[in-house]
């Protein structure tokens, strides 16, 4: 058993990548707690930051429905979260065991009372400007013995009105688990990332609560992500005659693509939720009604969406459209600085991903126009980080393509983007020749390189900004 320095270990709880969990004696005062442990070597790590974000977020809320934090210490190579121990079991867990069943007699009331309680925890965290960003069930902590629930999992969230995401690798860079996050966290949505991201993997826990299955099931991150911009999920009162069509709606609602078109504040669901239990509990049964009538919004709405570009973004649109059927298209766009040439590529996040494609970006600087190949750098160093968060499946497939695209030359393109070689493996170094035959090479191995993608059954979008900053070698 692990013996870390003022704590008596009772029992190992949970081991991830990154920690360690048990169940210990604090000695100091001999309370019963749970510690999370960060394992050797990774002090230096976004581990650590992660660890005293979750600390500073538990210190800084004083809610009965969230978990406290007690201390951060560092014990030589290792950080030691200490936190209140709850002796609840996650509701993943639970649904696990068939402890809530649909099946049972107090499945609804179960129901009502963790629903309406979690959206007090999401009103309390969104009054403090507090995103979770990481909701999921095994993240929801229930006592069975006294019916109360504590939310943990803060080691992502962030006090921000809102973020904007970018666009980036799927398994390396999005934040939570993919099946629990909405589409705009995904990075693959123009929007910006506010706190009814929440409400998104809200609904999908409610979701899986229910029907004791999320919305899309895949083990492929792609197609999870293509689901998550492309697809509804199955209203649950079609997959259930036992699920209310009132209970169905406000699942779907919380559930829709367009951060807009979801509930405004966490007050709102309980409205809503508090009106069907009432029912519930008088006739036992459900009544379609007008959802959100008591969802006010809190704060100022600053809309997401382009105003005065419906010209433009159909014109993308129909490009995107052409090229996913074969065709091959050029679009130039130009403007002043500073009127919304990159928002509006954005717009594009949503089909192409939709579509199962790949947009690809690279940005010429003004003061960098003397360095050779820089977007163009850029822009494969965006499609290998994309191409390298495949399953191995798929990237035995680009490597044997890449390979006979490349051939011998393939070190002339390592030595620019070295990324390359974590697809293709070592390769074998080229022998020098005249500065004229070994432009020739480079560039007739950038036109094999990229035509190896031009040539698959995906959509490829490539996004060149500032051309009129580009150095000469990349046009």
């Amino acid at each position: 058993m692990k013996t870390i320095a003022g704590y008596q270990i009772l029992k190992q709880i949970a081991d991830t990548r990154n920690s360690q969990v048990y169940r210990a004696i604090r000695q100091s005062d001999q309370e019963i707690v749970v510690i999370k442990v960060l394992k050797e070597g990774l002090l230096n790590s976004d581990a650590a930051v992660r660890y005293q974000r979750e600390y500073d977020m538990l210190h800084h809320c004083q809610c009965d429905g969230i978990i406290r934090s007690y201390s951060l210490e560092r014990q030589q190579e290792i950080l030691v979260l200490c936190l209140e121990d709850f002796d609840g079991k996650s509701i993943k867990n639970l649904l696990f065991n068939n402890y809530f069943s649909i099946e049972k007699e107090d499945f609804w009331p179960n129901f009502f009372q963790i629903a309406i309680s979690f959206c007090e925890v999401l009103s309390y965290l969104h009054s403090l400007n507090i995103i979770h960003k990481k909701l999921n069930s095994s993240h929801i902590l229930f006592n069975q013995n006294t019916g109360q629930l504590k939310l943990i999992g803060f080691e992502i969230a962030t006090i921000s009105s809102r973020e904007n995401y970018e666009l980036r690798p799927i398994n390396i860079s999005v934040e939570g688990d993919l099946s629990y996050i909405s589409p705009e966290q995904s990075g693959r949505m123009n929007s910006y990332l506010d706190y009814r991201t929440d409400f998104y993997s809200f609904g999908v826990i409610l979701y899986e609560f229910l029907s004791k299955r999320l919305p899309f099931v895949t083990d492929d991150p792609l197609q999870i992500i293509h689901l998550l911009l492309a697809k509804q999920p199955s209203p649950l009162h079609q997959l259930s005659p036992r699920i209310p069509e009132a209970i169905s709606r406000i699942v779907s609602k919380l559930l829709a693509k367009n951060p807009e078109d979801r509930y405004t504040t966490a007050w709102g669901i309980k409205a809503d939720l508090l009106y069907c239990q009432q029912n519930w509990l008088e006739i036992e049964q459900l009544a379609k009604f007008p959802l959100g009538q008591q969802d006010f919004p809190d704060r100022p709405k600053i809309p997401q969406s382009l105003y005065g570009r419906a010209q433009e973004i159909e014109v993308l649109f129909n490009a995107v459209e052409k090229t996913a059927q074969g065709s091959k298209e050029i679009i130039l766009i130009s403007a002043a600085s500073g009127l919304g040439k990159t928002a509006l590529v954005r717009e594009l996040y949503q089909p192409i991903y939709a579509n199962k494609g790949y947009l690809i970006s690279g940005k010429f600087e003004r003061y960098k126009s003397d360095i050779p190949y820089s977007g163009i750098k850029q822009l494969f160093q965006s499609l290998l980080k994309q191409i390298l968060t495949e399953s191995e499946e798929c990237l035995t497939k680009w490597r044997k393509k890449l390979v006979a695209a490349l051939g011998k030359n393939s070190q002339v393109l390592v030595e620019i983007i070295p990324e390359i070689e974590l697809i293709l493996g070592k390769q074998p170094s080229v022998s020098r020749a005249e500065p004229f035959e070994e432009k020739n090479r480079l560039t007739l191995s950038i036109k094999n390189f990229i035509r190896v993608f031009l040539q698959s059954e995906y959509l490829l979008v490539i996004f060149l900004d500032n051309l009129q900053w580009a150095d000469s070698a990349s046009i």
